[in-house]
């Protein structure tokens, strides 16, 4: 293997196993008899097994544009409210800033940012850029604000990495992530004319490092990404920015914060969880009006309560049990939703949908982990997502999020692995509506540094409030595969093993706190197994990084890799690269990444940090043109993609999820490993 590139280098990684844990997984006995004998007769057989490839790959995307637009037309009903809405809560928008990198000359003189010194670029909201590594930037806007008798609430809907907020020289807000919302009480500070906001946002080098060099930035290795062929579009990569919506929101003194329903079908209840927010420094009381109705299916049913609740200042939590008899459940198929409306005192109103749907895993029956949806047993099969769902929103394109979606489910799968990183809710309650099951990955890889331990907790926590509610959501994991600190010599600044799964213990009691319903599985791809408690999970690119995890010839024969004794296991990535096809790359690449005919000569190297060229020698030959390269490695793609589903999936006695990496890619040339472009047309490998 030559010019071993980052992604190669951990592929590479040799696991050292505790033996005491581990245990082997042999082939099970197969039948003599695989397959009826073909009939010499059969002319449809004949003819299948006879038809040139390219002519099965133009057909297979007509099929594919005539099965997508037979999903939207089945899945409109689902997306369909039928009740009516709560009163909305007014919001201000703050769509427009100036923005500039913070210089030398402002670390003696903080004011030049708040006077709006300096040059400064107009920008939109949302807002997400480069470079990674170390750097601040500044957002800055005027705004008039119409003052009411109710509060006024500054929210940020997403904010990467570090955020601090100054409205009219003061400071009001800080919050450190990505991917959870965050908000203060500004009613105070606020003036009817020329408010001042400034927003400091400040990346830092990522905990999975850079060069060696390691940052205090909790954040794996994809994101959402910029527009950019040289630094933006490969893997996502980890700038930071004001990415979601900015707004400040007219709230009663009492009101709701959250809320959130765990649903529980053995006994026909819903039970709703409910936080208020009390602004007065006085004790009080509040009436609580609570109704559920069907949200996108005809039904007369309107189920309602009432309570007088006792407040004191700020959060006040409480919890009812609403009866549902013989309620529709959310399935894959049928996504059955509810709205449980919050009336308080007959002046504030929320809002939110919530599926009637049990998931759990077994951990009472040797071998452990069997999953279950709604009480039968099922099997996830999957693809990973890297940053395409979240450009949809950032876009405010939801045609092509539904779209999106649906191209996971025409291809049979029943959920995705949102890889490596929480995302905006509005994914979540599109999943929801479109039965999309989704795995939640906290946003590590690789390790976690020491002096970051407490802060990763606490996002932890804020992970399973952002999740909680949505029943797509299924399982979540904490880290992205992690590796022997001992053997890369940095044991002196993250966590070896055993701290690490002594962190695990402490997210098992966040998580749990937060949803005693959540399945967990601890590791996605376990580069230093196993995990001490739980469902293992390793990663399979056998067909592309040689003899990866295990020969691809014993993973056909049936052999699986060692995993933790008694459990079952997933296998969150598996695939190949395969080259964009010639019609985006002469769309969307740079001119200098191309032959100026496609018959010259060209290695794809060309195009910044592909693999085939250093990884295509053990699986086909080399190629001297653009269209041989893309034809040979998308052959190979298809083939490997089938072989290794096909190897999995009989394996289904142990292995009870996999998930192809990757589905679609979020940019031109972005991680081919994907089998549809940024165009949505699949690669041959997709079907």
């Amino acid at each position: 293997m030559t010019n071993t590139d980052f992604f190669a280098a951990i592929a590479d990684t040799k696991i050292k196993l505790r033996k005491e844990l581990m245990e082997s997984k042999q082939p099970i006995e197969a039948p003599k008899n695989f397959f009826k004998q073909l009939q010499k007769t059969d002319n449809k057989i004949n003819k299948l097994i006879l038809k040139d490839p390219d002519e099965q790959y133009k057909e297979s995307l007509n099929e594919y544009s005539i099965g997508i637009e037979r999903l939207k037309i089945y899945y409109k009903k689902f997306l369909t409210r039928r009740n009516e809405p709560s009163k909305q809560r007014h919001r201000k928008y703050l769509n427009d800033f100036d923005f500039r990198f913070e210089k030398s000359e402002d670390l003696q003189d903080f004011n030049r940012i708040l006077e709006g010194k300096g040059d400064w670029d107009k920008i939109k909201i949302p807002h997400y850029h480069g470079p990674t590594g170390k750097w601040v930037s500044y957002y800055r806007t005027i705004f008039d604000y119409d003052k009411k008798d109710s509060f006024a609430f500054l929210v940020f809907k997403g904010s990467d990495y570090i955020t601090d907020v100054y409205l009219n020289g003061r400071h009001v807000l800080n919050h450190e992530g990505f991917f959870y919302s965050f908000e203060q009480d500004i009613t105070q500070y606020l003036l009817e004319k020329d408010n001042v906001l400034v927003v400091k946002v400040e990346n830092d080098i990522t905990t999975l490092g850079e060069n060696r060099k390691f940052g205090n930035k909790i954040y794996a290795a994809t994101g959402i990404g910029w527009d950019d062929p040289l630094d933006g579009w490969h893997h996502c990569p980890p700038g930071g920015g004001i990415f979601d919506k900015v707004y400040i929101e007219q709230r009663e003194i009492v009101h709701t914060l959250d809320a959130y329903v765990f649903p529980d079908i053995d006994n026909n209840l819903a039970k709703v969880n409910v936080i208020v927010n009390s602004l007065s420094l006085e004790n009080t009381k509040a009436d609580v009006a609570l109704t559920v109705e069907p949200f996108n299916f005809d039904d007369s049913l309107k189920l309602t309560q009432s309570h007088e609740i006792i407040l004191n200042n700020g959060e006040n939590h409480y919890s009812y049990d609403i009866a549902i008899d013989n309620p529709r459940i959310w399935t894959n198929d049928t996504p059955y939703l509810y709205t449980l409306k919050i009336k308080i005192d007959k002046k504030d109103e929320y809002e939110l949908n919530f599926g009637m749907r049990k998931f759990h895993m077994d951990t009472v029956t040797k071998p452990y982990g069997t999953l279950y949806l709604n009480n039968s047993e099922i099997i996830l099969r999957g693809a990973n997502e890297m940053g395409h769902l979240q450009l949809c929103v950032m876009n405010e394109d939801y045609d092509q999020l539904i779209e999106d979606i649906l191209i996971a489910k025409y291809c049979n799968m029943n959920y995705y692995r949102i890889t490596q990183r929480p995302v905006q809710r509005e994914i979540y309650e599109y999943c929801d509506m479109l039965g999309m099951m989704v795995q939640v990955d906290f946003p590590l890889f690789g390790q976690l540094i020491k002096s970051q331990i407490y802060e990763a907790s606490r996002q932890i926590g804020e992970m399973e409030r952002h999740i909680r509610r949505h029943p797509s959501v299924i399982m979540v994991s904490y880290i992205n595969e992690p590796t022997d600190q001992y053997k890369s010599q940095t044991a002196h600044i993250n966590l070896d093993r055993e701290e690490m799964e002594n962190w695990f213990d402490i997210c098992d009691r966040y998580i749990r706190y937060e949803n005693p319903q959540r399945v967990i599985k601890r590791v996605e791809g376990d580069y230093d197994p196993p995990t001490f408690e739980g469902l293992s999970d390793f990663h399979c690119y056998n067909m592309w990084y040689t003899n990866h995890a295990l020969p691809i010839g014993d993973l056909y024969k049936g052999y699986l890799p060692a995993t933790r004794k008694d459990w079952k296991m997933g296998c969150g990535e598996y695939g190949t690269e395969g080259l964009d096809n010639l019609s985006l790359m002469k769309k969307y690449y740079p001119k200098q990444w191309l032959p100026a005919n496609d018959d010259d000569f060209w290695i794809p190297d060309k195009i910044i940090k592909a693999q085939t060229n250093s990884m295509h020698g053990d699986w086909f030959y080399e190629q001297d043109n653009i269209n041989d390269w893309i034809k040979f490695s998308q052959n190979h793609q298809s083939k490997s993609v089938s072989l290794m589903t096909l190897a999995l999936r009989r394996r289904s006695d142990y292995i009870v999820q996999t998930a192809l990496h990757l589905l679609i890619d979020a940019y031109p040339s972005g991680w081919m490993k994907t089998v549809v472009g940024v165009d949505r047309v699949p690669k041959p490998a997709y079907f």
